[in-house]
């Protein structure tokens, strides 16, 4: 129930927000532009709504989902754990999916484990994906585009460098690398079939990384690590692991994610937390959640994938507004908060460098649209999602009219903010954050920096 006053007040604030950001909002529709906007406070007041039940594409937005699930069934502080055993000069391994794991921890664990890399490694893997879910083929070969495996390396990525003049590539990735020379400056591809990058033209002498590439079998080649001999298994030997490795805690976890934007990653988030080892199972174990935990309408939310990568995903601003209410009164709010990126930091790192915002950045061709959290002056919490298709303007524009939109919706409000000490008797209602929030946001997590 809501006071009177509050009543009067928060018809003002609609008032007010509608007219300004109709000025924006209305000639980009009228162009052809689909603009869902969402507005709400954490209590559920909606503040305004253009489409906000109109169903589109989110790009990475869809990290949202995967991410809040991941947070929702796994909990902050859970670790993968990745254990390996030891049999003469073989290795075992159990992948649940821990996909942060690097190269130079691989052979850390050979030189702790004492093998040759002579053997065969068997590996137990929770999940295998070539390719995700409808993803466009001719994206296949770049590095946001990966191979989903349960066990991995280097984030399913190789890079080609430079060494002694001669194009080299890691002995791990099991790629093979050609050079034609040519008079233009030096250009690679890469042949996911037949795993050879292929290197055109003039290289720069002084050129130390060349190209970076999705790896076609990231399983693969992390086992290459340990052995010769790659082998599928479903079991692994009856005693305790010889090594056990664990990944970040799933705050951690989702700040690799989502401040950069990490494909690969999101998979992971969505098919742990559903234990599902199919993508549809996946898939619908999160709607599921969602729907019962959001109260969610009806075909709210049509997800593929986890990443966004997938153009068959579908959901509504009002619902990804939704959704990120729902973090805001879980215990691990704080947490959540820090993984997205704030303004002038990580995908966000040249847009709302004067707002005290964090929020989750989608892009895809035709596809923009920037959710998440605004704080007014006062430190009350506002909830935003604007959603933009078939756009034919440059994306450049496109975030643009978005940071117009949070700097009106901020402008707006604070005309009008009120004190939020009697602002509900809402039960769901929570304090807001400490107002100086975003903090600085980049820290060291073992040894590498996130930014």
């Amino acid at each position: 129930m809501i006071v009177p006053t509050l009543l009067a007040s928060l018809l003002a604030q609609q008032s007010t927000l509608k007219t300004n950001l109709d000025k924006l909002i209305i000639p980009e529709a009228e162009s052809g532009t689909l603009v869902g906007v969402y507005v709400c406070k954490t209590s559920g007041e909606e503040l305004y709504n253009h489409l906000g039940t109109t169903r589109l594409i989110p790009a990475s937005n869809q990290k949202i989902l995967s991410s809040i699930y991941a947070f929702d069934k796994l909990g902050a502080d859970f670790q993968f754990e990745t254990k390996f055993w030891r049999e003469g000069d073989n290795v075992w391994i159990d992948a649940p999916g821990d996909l942060t794991i690097t190269a130079e921890q691989l052979y850390a664990i050979k030189d702790q484990l004492g093998v040759s890399g002579r053997g065969t490694v068997y590996v137990k893997q929770a999940y295998r994906f070539e390719y995700g879910p409808s993803w466009e083929l001719d994206d296949r070969p770049f590095r946001y585009a990966p191979s989903t495996t349960a066990l991995c390396v280097n984030r399913a990525q190789f890079i080609v460098s430079l060494s002694n003049g001669i194009p080299t590539v890691p002995e791990w990735s099991g790629v093979k690398v050609k050079h034609i020379p040519g008079s233009k400056p030096a250009k690679a591809d890469f042949d996911r079939e037949k795993e050879t990058v292929t290197i055109r033209g003039k290289i720069d002498p002084k050129a130390t990384l060349l190209a970076t590439f999705a790896l076609a079998d990231p399983d693969r080649a992390a086992a290459r690590v340990f052995g010769q001999t790659f082998v599928s298994t479903k079991s692994t030997p009856n005693r305790a692991p010889d090594y056990i490795l664990k990944s970040p805690t799933i705050r951690d976890y989702a700040k690799l994610c989502l401040e950069p934007s990490d494909n690969l990653l999101a998979e992971s988030l969505l098919l742990s937390a559903s234990g599902a080892s199919t993508y549809s199972a996946a898939t619908k174990a999160m709607v599921d959640h969602h729907a019962k935990t959001c109260n969610l309408a009806a075909g709210a939310l049509r997800p593929e994938d986890g990443s966004g990568m997938s153009r068959h995903n579908l959901v509504m601003p009002k619902t990804l507004a939704q959704l990120l209410r729902h973090v805001y009164s879980q215990p691990y709010r704080d947490d959540y908060i820090r993984a997205l990126p704030a303004g002038g930091e990580g995908t966000l790192g040249s847009r709302l460098k004067g707002l005290n915002v964090t929020a989750k950045t989608g892009s895809l061709d035709s596809v923009s649209c920037l959710s998440g959290y605004l704080w007014l002056r006062n430190g009350e919490p506002v909830v935003f999602s604007v959603m933009m298709n078939h756009f034919v303007t440059p994306t450049s524009q496109a975030r643009k009219l978005q940071d117009e939109i949070v700097q009106t919706i901020y402008d707006s409000l604070n005309e009008l903010s009120i004190d939020n000490a009697n602002a509900t008797s809402n039960a769901n209602w929570c304090a807001p954050l400490e107002t100086n929030l975003p903090i600085s946001r980049s820290f060291t997590l073992d040894g590498d920096r996130i930014y």
